[in-house]
């Protein structure tokens, strides 16, 4: 909820997530904790759906998020991903959806060809409902998709990769210097419209080559 340029950074995320194609709904699924009071006070004031569930056991959370919409494809964003390239989850829906007949789980991570920060996830509703069930650690419980990821035996998985790499670059909200990383750039690209690409930021990033050094130590948690 910390703001740039007048807005949450959730209204930012928001924004250009409302830009991606072939998605039927959207949703903010935040905590019953009272500390995420706010989080669902601004989407009642903005027209957004929002759901509320666990702490902790963040996969039941989700799941039932996704179940109140008899989803059969869901995508996951995380919300320290504001500056997520609308064309970039376009074009990796567009893949899932070719590629049906053929894939469970979809994401940009599995290799990571694209800056942290682009992180991406595309599952089958059947294959969340199946980590539902049946994922027990506290580890799979936190962080989601785990169960699916580690049982690649079972489950269809696929990397989206870019050839373009950037994955020296760190997009990330995890820390007060990512932060004041997310919001040079969102202050030095968004007059020129809401929805610029990583390719904007990449070519904003290598004229302004002192940007990098302002996150460059903070060290991505490992899970």
């Amino acid at each position: 909820m910390m703001p740039i340029l007048g807005k949450p950074i959730l209204e930012l995320l928001v924004e250009r997530l409302r830009a991606v194609r072939h998605v039927d709904a959207l949703t903010i699924a935040t905590t019953t904790q009272s500390l995420d009071d706010s989080i669902y006070t601004f989407c009642l004031e903005n027209n957004l759906h929002a759901f509320r569930g666990d702490e902790e056991d963040v996969l039941s959370r989700f799941y039932q998020c996704a179940k109140s919409f008899d989803a059969e494809v869901v995508v996951r964003i995380t919300a320290d991903c504001p500056l997520i390239d609308p064309q970039i989850l376009s074009s990796a829906l567009y893949l899932f959806r070719q590629k049906f007949d053929e894939l469970d789980y979809l994401s940009n991570t599995l290799e990571r060809t694209f800056a942290r920060g682009m992180d991406i996830e595309i599952m089958r509703m059947s294959v969340l409902e199946e980590a539902y069930f049946h994922a027990k650690s506290q580890h799979e419980r936190e962080h989601v998709t785990p169960f699916i990821v580690k049982n690649g035996d079972t489950f269809r998985l696929g990397n989206f990769f870019t050839e373009k790499r950037s994955d020296d670059m760190r997009l990330t909200l995890d820390t007060k210097e990512d932060f004041t990383l997310i919001e040079n750039i969102f202050s030095a690209l968004n007059p020129k419209g809401s929805l610029f690409s990583l390719e904007d930021i990449r070519q904003y990033m290598d004229e302004h080559p002192e940007l990098k050094k302002i996150n460059e130590n903070v060290e991505q948690k490992h899970y």
